[in-house]
């Protein structure tokens, strides 16, 4: 798994924030999602938070021991919608690992 590396002010991190990985699939075929690092070293352990979609409101939740936030959408995946603006964003990670040259450089 990937993890970020450097100083990160945690005094500006949320607790629900991290790095969520795919767990399982609902019996709607969506993906159910699980923290697999936390970006507050306070999180790192206890009441593991997860991503999953509720059926029943039409609804992305991310739930844990913070409690739970949700965010009304219908789509398939998180990284679908990205749910930008509101209670909570879905982002993908990339390891940013290519060959970055300026214009004109061969």
């Amino acid at each position: 798994a990937m993890v970020p590396t450097g100083r990160l002010m945690e005094e500006k991190l949320l607790e629900y924030e991290g790095i969520y990985c795919p767990v399982s699939r609902d019996h709607s075929g969506r993906v159910r999602f699980s923290r697999t690092h936390a970006f507050r070293q306070a999180n790192q352990s206890g009441t593991p938070s997860t991503v999953s979609f509720k059926r029943e409101e039409g609804t992305w939740c991310v739930s844990g021991a913070f409690g739970e936030l949700c965010v009304m959408s219908g789509v398939a995946h998180p990284l679908d919608d990205g749910f930008a603006g509101e209670a909570w964003e879905a982002l993908p990670v990339t390891d940013f690992d290519g060959e970055f040259m300026a214009r004109g450089v061969a």
